[in-house]
């Protein structure tokens, strides 16, 4: 697509997690911040797995974690997430003081040393222009909020005649799609990413309803044709 050699449509969350594979890249992702002489707190690492050689770091954000709003999926798959076991870890139920490292380190350490199998199918979906110019028309709405795992539909191109920009990189895709099978609440918001999504529910459901969201992104912006 626009000349690119992959397309990074979505991410996907694993949920069959008890396997050699999985346990090899917790194993590896574990010594990564032990080296770093990380021991509690969030992290957002990158790894890439080869076929021959095994983990590969691609890089390790300690101290944060990721940017997107993943904390609905974390806490229907899980029943907790980084973000708010981190806050419990050093702000609930005492005082700033000496002891504050010690109370931190107790209650992480109450956190599972890896993941459970997650309970439900997530992704969290990219929407990817493949045209450029002045909007004219957002095709398939109608379609898409029928889909049966949706939960929000964020669009960065909605109002007619502002120009669109085709899909080249990650900053550049065109909005972003939030699916689940349950009903709950969810905020969002934006960072320098155009927009991002979540899905949510049982693996059925959320691929076909990616399947399909994946056909209608070819035709969904429709541009003024100057010719």
């Amino acid at each position: 697509m626009n000349r690119a050699h992959f397309v990074y449509f979505c991410t996907e969350l694993v949920q069959d997690n008890q396997n050699d594979m999985m346990h090899e890249i917790q194993e590896y992702a574990l010594l990564v911040l032990e080296a770093l002489g990380v021991k509690n707190g969030p992290c957002h690492i990158e790894i890439m797995y080869h076929k021959t050689r095994g983990p590969l770091l691609i890089e390790a954000n300690c101290g944060r974690w990721h940017c997107q709003d993943y904390t609905s999926i974390c806490d229907k798959a899980y029943s907790c997430n980084q973000a708010s076991s981190t806050v419990d870890a050093y702000i609930r139920n005492f005082v700033y003081d000496d002891s504050i490292r010690e109370i931190a380190n107790q209650r992480f350490n109450k956190i599972p040393k890896y993941s459970p199998k997650a309970n439900v199918a997530a992704r969290i979906v990219h929407l990817n222009s493949f045209v450029e110019g002045e909007l004219k028309n957002l095709n398939h709405q109608d379609t898409i909020y029928q889909l049966k795992s949706l939960l929000t539909w964020v669009l960065i191109y909605d109002t007619i005649g502002e120009t669109v920009k085709r899909t080249i990189n990650l900053h550049s895709v065109a909005g972003c799609h939030y699916y689940h099978h349950y009903h709950f609440h969810h905020n969002h918001h934006l960072s320098s990413l155009s927009g991002w999504g979540i899905l949510l529910g049982d693996k059925e459901t959320v691929d076909d309803d990616y399947t399909r969201l994946i056909q209608l992104q070819e035709t969904m912006i429709e541009v003024v044709d100057k010719d």
